[in-house]
């Protein structure tokens, strides 16, 4: 008897762990949805990095282009540019991974895959790449976007930039 409720127990448990993480990747209140219609399905561009002090630093010669879309997936790319023109090429990376979105607008990062070329330590590409697994909260205002990490102590700044359509 005591192993069966043991076992009915253990079994509601990993149901309810299956629901919440692997079946339902967006969790909210109707607030939260009117969010979450802000945050997909849009270009978010990096527009800059706010320091543990809470200083916003520019973005050096590296874009950063991000996309979400409603079924819990999100990729993007950077790019080198110069005087406001994207040249791509040598310092282009990818990257692609899952995200959830929690209430009290916290959101966690998973399965996140990174092409690193030309991408040295120190570069604001690589800064974003280390550190994306640690984002656990966000923020949306109008057409921007701040995704925060280290408790959250510090973000990277994005902006809407234009409408993405699925392909």
């Amino acid at each position: 008897m005591k192993s069966r409720i043991i076992l009915s127990t253990f079994t509601l448990l990993i149901m309810g762990l299956l629901f919440a993480y692997g079946c339902k990747t967006i969790v909210g209140t109707e607030y939260d949805q009117d969010v979450i219609k802000n945050l997909i399905n849009k270009e978010w561009e990096i527009k800059g990095f706010i320091n543990s002090m809470g200083i916003e630093e520019d973005v050096g010669t590296q874009g950063i282009l991000l996309y979400f879309n409603e079924n819990g997936k999100f990729w993007g790319r950077s790019y080198n540019f110069k005087d406001g023109k994207e040249r791509g090429g040598p310092g282009s990376n990818f990257y692609n991974g899952k995200y959830v979105l929690l209430k009290n607008f916290r959101i966690l990062f998973d399965s996140v895959t990174v092409t690193e070329v030309n991408a040295p330590s120190g570069s604001r590409f690589y800064d974003f790449a280390y550190n994306i697994r640690k984002i656990n909260k966000f923020k949306i205002e109008g057409n921007d976007l701040w995704l925060y990490y280290d408790n959250p102590t510090k973000a990277f700044h994005f902006v809407a930039s234009s409408i993405k359509q699925d392909d």
